[in-house]
């Protein structure tokens, strides 16, 4: 996240910088477009602050797509401020709630998917971790788990209801504004949930699933289908490609962080996500995106893998422009939160104005 500074927030389409110093390119990341009430993660843009984002985005600068960034980086012609727009994951609400103001507004996006995650009926596991642990009934009060041959044990007493926590329709609940950011946890079970992300997060795949078993079996969820977290199943994922504003870009198979995985695993997991969408999508993928994609998530090794498998382009996860002298596979990115269009307008200027 782009820590905000001190600096005047501009009308809509308008810039902060005056005169504008500087027209390097710049690349955003979204991930879900979506109105949902509880969103620990902060991945959630609402459908209505989207369409306001691209307005103003179409209104201060010139969106462009993806490859062609690439290609006009090749030639030394990108187009005077460019941005371009990006979805890390491959959730079901880009095509049901991103894609149409993507097409409302001429705007083309690429979207980078984990492979494995396509027509999972779990989605991801940050998504179900959340349900079993924030929104789920808990069937008892202790949490016993063994993570990593290491046993861990968890009393959620305070918060055992013997009953859902999800909020009824017109229901709001005082966590719903809770999220990782918070300096605060309201209950127990927002405490595990943060500790249990920490610990599966750099998790092999194997290992990982282990845990998420183990939460099923202690919780008694079952089938999430029909969530509104879900992945994109193979058929949306086929027509979202088939949409003239969209390039799908590969995402890893299982989203690990590859600094954890032996070199062995993390190439598998590189090239596999590639060959697997190719599959799925009967066309070349040449785009690519680190999972998490911090400084501290890959190593040099992986971008080489990225490389060595054939992809022209990579995107990262932290911010910055695209510089002619920059590492066209790992091009930083500036993470967009949901926020009014003039914020995020804001964020975009300070990003261009710390490159000058």
């Amino acid at each position: 996240m782009i820590s905000p500074r001190s600096v005047a927030i501009p009308r809509r389409g308008e810039s902060v910088a005056s005169p504008r110093r500087s027209h390097a390119p710049l690349i955003l990341l979204y991930h879900r477009i979506a109105d949902d009430r509880c969103d620990p993660l902060l991945l959630c843009v609402s459908r209505a602050r989207f369409a306001d984002h691209m307005d103003a985005i179409r209104r201060a600068h010139r969106i462009i797509a993806l490859r062609d960034l690439v290609a006009g980086m090749e030639s030394a012609a990108v187009p005077d401020r460019a941005v371009v727009i990006t979805f890390d994951d491959g959730y079901a609400d880009n095509l049901t709630h991103a894609l149409p103001v993507l097409n409302q507004f001429g705007a083309p996006a690429t979207i980078f998917v984990a492979s494995a995650a396509v027509g999972c009926p779990y989605g991801f596991w940050w998504d179900e971790l959340e349900a079993i642990i924030l929104r789920s009934a808990i069937r008892a009060p202790v949490l016993r788990l063994t993570i990593d041959g290491q046993g861990h044990e968890w009393s959620l007493c305070d918060d055992f209801s013997g009953k859902a926590k999800t909020p009824g329709r017109g229901e709001s609940t005082s966590d719903d504004a809770w999220n990782v950011l918070s300096p605060d946890d309201p209950t127990r079970s927002h405490s595990v949930y943060r500790q249990l992300f920490d610990l599966i997060r750099p998790l092999p795949v194997a290992a990982r699933n282990d845990v998420l078993d183990q939460l099923r079996n202690w919780s008694g969820a079952g089938d999430r289908q029909g969530a509104t977290n879900l992945a994109l199943d193979p058929d949306q994922l086929c027509k979202l490609a088939r949409n003239e504003n969209v390039e799908i870009g590969a995402h890893t198979v299982n989203h690990p962080v590859l600094g954890t995985l032996s070199p062995s695993a993390a190439l598998r997991e590189i090239a596999e996500g590639k060959q697997q969408l190719e599959h799925l999508l009967g066309r070349t993928v040449t785009s690519f995106a680190y999972p998490f994609g911090t400084r501290r998530d890959y190593r040099s090794e992986h971008v080489a893998m990225v490389q060595n498998a054939g992809f022209s382009s990579a995107c990262s996860n932290f911010p910055g422009v695209v510089t002619p002298d920059g590492d066209r596979r790992q091009w930083p990115r500036v993470l967009v939160r949901d926020w009014d269009a003039d914020t995020l307008l804001r964020h975009i200027d300070e990003v261009l104005l710390a490159a000058c």
